[in-house]
C-alpha cells in the first residue's frame, strides 16, 4: 500500500486493468490488420512497393524477437510495443489506484509508461513520414515546390519527435527521477515542458 492518505479511496480496490487492455487490444488488431491489407495490396495485386510500406510497417510492428513481451494475466503474447507495454503496465498496477499498489509496482510501471511514450513518439513520427512517402509517390515529381515541403516536413518531423525524446530523458537529473519518487532529483517546470509538448502535438495535428 502506497498513498498519502491513511484512508482508502472511495468504491475500494478498482481495476480498471480489463478495460484499458480491452481498448488497447481493439485499437492494436485495427491498426495490424489494416498494414497487413495494405502489404497485400502492395505485394501481390499492385506489385508496387515503396519506401513508405516499409516504414509504415516498422511505426506498426516491432521486431518481435527482441522486443515482445508477455502479459502473463491473458497469456498472451503482443508483438506490437505499444499494445506489448500497456500489458506489462497493467499487470504492473496500471488501472488501480495506487493507495493498493506497492512501491516496486509503481516504479516499474511508470518506468515503462516512460519508455512506451518514446516508442509512441516515433512510431507517430514515421506514421507520417510514411504519408509524406506515399504523397510523394503520387505526385512522381511534378510539382518541385511539393517536393521540397513534403521532404522539408519530414525534416521537421523527425527532427521534433527525436528532439521531445531526448527531452524526456534528460528532464530530470539523475535519469532514475523521471520515474522513481524516492530519488532526491532536479526536474524542469512544467513552463518549460509544456511548450516541447504543444511544438510536438501541433506537429500531429
Amino acid at each position: 500500500m502506497i498513498s498519502g492518505s491513511p484512508n482508502p479511496p472511495a468504491g475500494g480496490d478498482t481495476n480498471r486493468g480489463p478495460q484499458i487492455l480491452a481498448v488497447a487490444i481493439v485499437t492494436t488488431a485495427i491498426v495490424v490488420i489494416s498494414c497487413i491489407i495494405r502489404l497485400f495490396v502492395r505485394f501481390r495485386i499492385v506489385r508496387s512497393v515503396g519506401s513508405d510500406d516499409y516504414i509504415i510497417s516498422i511505426a506498426t510492428v516491432s521486431l518481435p524477437r527482441t522486443n515482445m513481451l508477455i502479459c502473463s494475466n491473458e497469456r498472451q503474447v503482443f508483438a506490437v510495443v505499444g499494445a506489448g507495454f500497456l500489458c506489462a503496465e497493467v499487470h504492473n498496477g496500471l488501472g488501480r489506484h495506487e493507495y493498493y499498489l506497492t512501491l516496486e509496482q509503481i516504479l516499474t510501471a511508470t518506468r515503462l509508461g516512460i519508455v512506451a511514450q518514446l516508442w509512441i513518439l516515433m512510431s507517430t513520427c514515421l506514421s507520417k513520414i510514411s504519408g509524406c512517402l506515399f504523397l510523394l509517390r503520387v505526385i512522381v515529381h511534378q510539382n518541385r515546390t511539393w517536393d521540397y515541403f513534403l521532404y522539408s516536413l519530414m525534416i521537421l518531423l523527425f527532427t521534433i519527435n527525436v528532439g521531445c525524446s531526448i527531452a524526456i530523458l534528460v528532464e530530470c537529473r539523475p535519469v532514475k527521477g523521471i520515474w522513481s519518487i524516492l530519488l532526491a532529483k532536479s526536474c524542469w517546470s512544467s513552463k518549460t515542458r509544456l511548450p516541447l509538448a504543444l511544438l510536438q502535438g501541433g506537429m500531429h495535428l
